[in-house]
C-alpha cells in the first residue's frame, strides 16, 4: 500500500511541472504491477498533455481508457472538447458534446462544454447554432472565461449577439464585453460605440466596470477627452464605484489632448471619492506638463511625491 501511495505522490509531483511523459510512464508500471490506475490519475495526465499542447496524446490517452475500462468523466470530456474545438473540428466536437447525456452513468455538461461547443460553431461559422447553445451556456452560469472569441471572426462575433436577442436570451454583460473587447483591439470605434450603447438599453445586463474600461481605452486611443470623461460622469450618476484603473485611463486621455485642467479636476475627484491615488495617476500628470513644455510644473508634482508618501 505505501508503494501504490509512493507512486501515487510521485504521478502528482510530476504532472505539477507538466512531466507527462514521467508520469504516464509511472501509470504504465502501476497497470504493470496490477494497480488500479483511476480517472482521476488519467484526468490529470491529460490536463497536462492540454497544457502542452500534446491534443494528439490526449486521444490516444482516452482510448487506453476505454480500453482498460476506466470511466470517463465530465472533466475527461470537456478535455477533449477543448483539444477537437481547438483545432476547428466541428463534427467531432459536436457529437462528443451531444453523447454526454448517453453515457453511462450520464454525464451532464457544464458551461466549460458548451463554451467548447460555442468554441467549434464559430469556428466554422455555425452561427446560429452557437446562438441556440448560448442559453445553455448561460443557464450554467458562464461568465465567458472558456469563450475563445479573439479567434472568432469579429462580423461572426457580432452576428452572434443579434441571433441571440433574436432567440429571446439577450446578451450578456460577459460577452458583450468580449465584443468591446475585439472592438478595442481592432480600434473599430463606432462599432464599440453601437454595442455600448445597446448594453445600456438592455433590461437585463448594463455596462460594469469592465465595458466602461474598454470604451475609457478606445477613448483615450482616439484622443476623445471629452467622451472619456463622459464615461466617468455616466458611472457616477449610475451610483457605480470607480476604480483608480478607471481614473488613471480617464487620465491618460485627457493627457494625451493636453488636458491638465481636466487632469486636476479628476484627480480632485477621486480625494473627494476616497480613491486612492499612487505613482502611476501623478506619472500621468507629469507626463502631460512634459508635453507642454512646462518642466517646472512636472519637477513640483514629481517633488511633491515624496511628501505624499509616494516613491
Amino acid at each position: 500500500m505505501k508503494t501504490l501511495l509512493g507512486l501515487d505522490r510521485l504521478i502528482r509531483h510530476n504532472f505539477l511541472l507538466d512531466r507527462w511523459e514521467r508520469a504516464y510512464g509511472i501509470i504504465q508500471d502501476m497497470h504493470k504491477m496490477g494497480h488500479p490506475v483511476g480517472s482521476g490519475t488519467y484526468n490529470l495526465l491529460l490536463g497536462s498533455l492540454k497544457r502542452c499542447g500534446m491534443h494528439k496524446k490526449v486521444f490516444e490517452v482516452i482510448e487506453e481508457m476505454e480500453r482498460r475500462g476506466v470511466r470517463k468523466t465530465l472533466s475527461t470530456i470537456n478535455i477533449a472538447l477543448h483539444c477537437l474545438s481547438s483545432h476547428r473540428k466541428y463534427a467531432e466536437t459536436m457529437k462528443m458534446f451531444h453523447e454526454c447525456g448517453e453515457m453511462e452513468p450520464k454525464v451532464e455538461p457544464n458551461d466549460s462544454s458548451y463554451a467548447y461547443a460555442i468554441n467549434a460553431c464559430m469556428g466554422v461559422g455555425k452561427v446560429t447554432e452557437a446562438a441556440q447553445l448560448l442559453k445553455g451556456y448561460w443557464a450554467r452560469g458562464g461568465e465567458g472565461k472558456d469563450l475563445d472569441v479573439d479567434s472568432w471572426k469579429k462580423e461572426d462575433t457580432w452576428s452572434l449577439l443579434d441571433h441571440a436577442e433574436r432567440l429571446g436570451h439577450p446578451p450578456k454583460a460577459n460577452l458583450m464585453n468580449l465584443a468591446l473587447k475585439q472592438c478595442r483591439d481592432e480600434f473599430l470605434v463606432e462599432k464599440a460605440e453601437e454595442l455600448y450603447g445597446r448594453m445600456r438599453a438592455c433590461k437585463g445586463d448594463g455596462p460594469d466596470e469592465f465595458s466602461h474600461n474598454i470604451m475609457l481605452s478606445i477613448y483615450s486611443k482616439a484622443r476623445r477627452w471629452e467622451d472619456a470623461l463622459g464615461i466617468i460622469n455616466e458611472m457616477e450618476k449610475a451610483g457605480r464605484e470607480i476604480s483608480g484603473r478607471s481614473y488613471s485611463i480617464a487620465l491618460t486621455a485627457c493627457s494625451v489632448c493636453g488636458r491638465v485642467e481636466e487632469m486636476l479636476e479628476l484627480l480632485e475627484k477621486m480625494e473627494r471619492g476616497s480613491v486612492e491615488r499612487d505613482v502611476r495617476h501623478y506619472t500621468i500628470l507629469i507626463g502631460a506638463y512634459g508635453r507642454l513644455g512646462k518642466w517646472e510644473e512636472a519637477l513640483r508634482i514629481f517633488y511633491g511625491l515624496e511628501d505624499k508618501g509616494l516613491k
